[in-house]
């Protein structure tokens, strides 16, 4: 490798890291502004919450919770065949 695509690499995965921390916050309700000192995307400005943000943010968590359940008691279940015995059989 040369060292211009190592550098390339190491502000690829910079930049990647940037956006993976802001996706985050994101997830996590954190109010997060772009302004012009971003250097990623300039022209990207927060707009303002809608008036029903927090029905909406509570009805997101309440499908969050439920698809929770719903993945671990799938989890929990296991499989509903026997290997072992389908290789016996055939």
């Amino acid at each position: 490798m040369s060292l211009a695509s190592i550098v390339k690499m190491t502000e690829i995965k910079r930049t990647n890291q940037v956006l993976l921390e802001r996706l985050l916050d994101i997830s996590k309700g954190k109010n997060v502004s772009v302004g012009r000192h971003n250097e990623l995307s300039p022209s990207i400005v927060s707009a303002p919450r809608s008036l029903n943000y927090l029905n909406k943010r509570k009805e997101a968590d309440r499908i969050d919770r439920e698809n929770q359940k719903i993945i671990d008691r799938i989890i929990k279940q296991g499989p509903s065949y026997q290997s072992k015995k389908l290789e016996h059989e055939y």
